[in-house]
Protein backbone atom coordinates (compact mmCIF):
# COMPACT_ATOMS: atom_id res chain seq x y z
CA UNK A 1 0.00 0.00 0.00
CA UNK A 2 2.77 2.47 0.84
CA UNK A 3 4.01 2.42 -2.62
CA UNK A 4 0.75 3.10 -4.20
CA UNK A 5 0.82 6.16 -1.81
CA UNK A 6 4.00 7.13 -3.15
CA UNK A 7 3.65 6.69 -6.93
CA UNK A 8 0.31 8.54 -6.52
CA UNK A 9 2.04 11.30 -4.66
CA UNK A 10 4.71 11.32 -7.57
CA UNK A 11 1.86 11.55 -10.47
CA UNK A 12 0.30 14.05 -8.17
CA UNK A 13 3.30 16.28 -8.48
CA UNK A 14 4.29 15.30 -12.02
CA UNK A 15 0.74 16.90 -12.60
CA UNK A 16 1.59 20.14 -11.01
CA UNK A 17 4.77 20.36 -12.83
CA UNK A 18 3.15 19.72 -16.07
CA UNK A 19 0.93 22.65 -15.09
CA UNK A 20 3.62 25.39 -14.17
CA UNK A 21 5.32 24.08 -17.24
CA UNK A 22 2.51 24.82 -19.44
CA UNK A 23 1.51 28.47 -18.13
CA UNK A 24 5.37 29.29 -18.01
CA UNK A 25 5.29 27.82 -21.74
CA UNK A 26 2.32 30.19 -22.63
CA UNK A 27 3.78 33.34 -20.37
CA UNK A 28 7.16 33.32 -22.09
CA UNK A 29 7.17 31.25 -25.59
CA UNK A 30 7.90 32.31 -29.07
CA UNK A 31 3.86 33.48 -28.99
CA UNK A 32 3.58 33.75 -25.40
CA UNK A 33 0.97 36.12 -23.92
CA UNK A 34 3.95 38.39 -22.47
CA UNK A 35 6.52 38.29 -25.58
CA UNK A 36 3.86 38.65 -28.44
CA UNK A 37 3.71 41.69 -29.79
CA UNK A 38 0.21 40.84 -30.38
CA UNK A 39 -0.78 39.68 -27.36
CA UNK A 40 -1.73 36.35 -26.16
CA UNK A 41 -1.82 33.57 -28.88
CA UNK A 42 -5.19 32.69 -29.44
CA UNK A 43 -4.31 29.06 -30.68
CA UNK A 44 -2.50 28.41 -27.29
CA UNK A 45 -3.16 24.84 -25.59
CA UNK A 46 -4.11 26.81 -22.86
CA UNK A 47 -6.53 29.35 -24.43
CA UNK A 48 -8.10 26.65 -26.31
CA UNK A 49 -9.07 24.13 -23.83
CA UNK A 50 -9.95 26.84 -21.47
CA UNK A 51 -12.35 27.95 -24.27
CA UNK A 52 -13.77 24.70 -24.90
CA UNK A 53 -14.12 23.97 -20.84
CA UNK A 54 -16.47 27.43 -20.96
CA UNK A 55 -18.32 25.67 -23.65
CA UNK A 56 -18.75 23.05 -21.59
CA UNK A 57 -16.93 21.22 -23.95
CA UNK A 58 -15.40 19.04 -20.54
CA UNK A 59 -18.73 17.48 -19.63
CA UNK A 60 -21.03 14.58 -20.51
CA UNK A 61 -24.02 15.66 -21.99
CA UNK A 62 -26.85 17.15 -20.21
CA UNK A 63 -24.03 18.85 -17.83
CA UNK A 64 -21.94 20.32 -21.07
CA UNK A 65 -25.45 22.40 -21.84
CA UNK A 66 -25.69 22.86 -18.04
CA UNK A 67 -22.38 24.41 -17.94
CA UNK A 68 -22.47 26.30 -21.46
CA UNK A 69 -26.01 27.83 -20.62
CA UNK A 70 -24.86 28.60 -17.19
CA UNK A 71 -22.01 30.73 -18.46
CA UNK A 72 -24.03 32.43 -21.59
CA UNK A 73 -26.59 33.26 -18.63
CA UNK A 74 -24.39 35.03 -16.48
CA UNK A 75 -21.92 36.93 -19.13
CA UNK A 76 -25.28 38.01 -20.77
CA UNK A 77 -25.83 39.24 -17.06
CA UNK A 78 -23.08 41.06 -16.57
CA UNK A 79 -23.16 42.64 -20.46
CA UNK A 80 -27.08 43.91 -19.47
CA UNK A 81 -25.09 45.85 -17.12
CA UNK A 82 -22.42 47.12 -19.43
CA UNK A 83 -18.80 45.81 -19.65
CA UNK A 84 -17.12 48.98 -18.83
CA UNK A 85 -18.72 49.58 -15.54
CA UNK A 86 -16.45 48.64 -11.90
CA UNK A 87 -18.67 46.39 -10.65
CA UNK A 88 -19.24 44.70 -14.10
CA UNK A 89 -15.77 44.01 -15.06
CA UNK A 90 -15.23 43.27 -11.06
CA UNK A 91 -18.11 40.65 -11.45
CA UNK A 92 -16.32 38.97 -15.34
CA UNK A 93 -12.67 38.89 -13.49
CA UNK A 94 -14.39 36.92 -10.68
CA UNK A 95 -16.24 34.75 -13.04
CA UNK A 96 -13.48 33.82 -15.29
CA UNK A 97 -10.96 33.13 -12.46
CA UNK A 98 -13.24 30.86 -10.98
CA UNK A 99 -13.92 29.07 -14.28
CA UNK A 100 -10.06 29.12 -14.85
CA UNK A 101 -9.67 27.65 -11.91
CA UNK A 102 -12.71 24.73 -12.60
CA UNK A 103 -10.84 24.25 -15.72
CA UNK A 104 -7.25 23.48 -14.28
CA UNK A 105 -8.52 21.33 -11.31
CA UNK A 106 -10.21 19.07 -14.25
CA UNK A 107 -7.15 19.23 -17.10
CA UNK A 108 -5.05 19.05 -14.75
CA UNK A 109 -6.30 16.83 -11.50
CA UNK A 110 -4.83 19.40 -9.09
CA UNK A 111 -6.18 21.50 -5.91
CA UNK A 112 -8.16 24.52 -6.69
CA UNK A 113 -5.12 26.36 -4.30
CA UNK A 114 -2.22 24.51 -6.75
CA UNK A 115 -3.70 26.31 -9.29
CA UNK A 116 -3.75 29.77 -7.79
CA UNK A 117 -0.20 29.11 -6.44
CA UNK A 118 1.17 28.54 -9.68
CA UNK A 119 -0.54 31.39 -11.23
CA UNK A 120 0.37 33.90 -9.09
CA UNK A 121 3.58 31.97 -9.29
CA UNK A 122 4.10 32.20 -12.92
CA UNK A 123 2.58 35.42 -13.53
CA UNK A 124 3.34 37.44 -10.94
CA UNK A 125 2.76 41.10 -11.31
CA UNK A 126 1.16 40.18 -14.84
CA UNK A 127 -1.52 38.73 -13.22
CA UNK A 128 -3.50 40.87 -13.62
CA UNK A 129 -2.94 41.04 -17.76
CA UNK A 130 -3.76 37.04 -17.91
CA UNK A 131 -7.10 37.43 -15.64
CA UNK A 132 -8.20 40.16 -18.11
CA UNK A 133 -7.17 37.36 -21.13
CA UNK A 134 -9.47 34.91 -19.59
CA UNK A 135 -12.31 37.78 -18.91
CA UNK A 136 -12.24 38.28 -22.69
CA UNK A 137 -12.56 34.46 -23.61
CA UNK A 138 -15.68 34.74 -21.61
CA UNK A 139 -17.47 38.40 -22.91
CA UNK A 140 -16.74 36.29 -26.46
CA UNK A 141 -19.90 34.18 -25.03
CA UNK A 142 -22.37 37.05 -25.23
CA UNK A 143 -22.92 36.95 -28.96
CA UNK A 144 -23.54 33.19 -28.44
Amino acid sequence: MGRFINESAAAKKEDRDEFKKNLTEFRDGERGFLTSSKGWDSNHFIRRTFREFIKGGYDDYPESDRHYNSNIEKVKSIAKKGFDKPASKKSLRTLAISEFVKYAVKEYRISSSTVVKRMKEVFGKDLDKFNEGLASDLKDLENH
